[in-house]
């Protein structure tokens, strides 16, 4: 399962599971902490940079096999 920013094409979680999970689930389990956001309402990634969860989409991952 991969996430991107859309906006940017960042690939914000990148994750090898057995089973369907939301946006948010995938992203809080790989650290981010959607509990806290700016007045903006965005969240900070590891780089720094601003981004929102309505920017985020699950991708398929060319490396998972079916």
């Amino acid at each position: 399962m991969k996430i991107i920013n859309t906006s940017n094409n960042k690939v914000l979680a990148n994750i090898i599971t057995n089973h369907r999970m939301s946006i948010e689930e995938a992203l809080e389990l790989v650290g981010y902490d959607l509990s806290q956001c700016d007045d903006d309402g965005a969240y900070i990634d590891d780089d720094g940079e601003q981004f929102w969860i309505e920017d985020c989409e699950e991708v398929e991952d060319e490396d998972e096999e079916e």
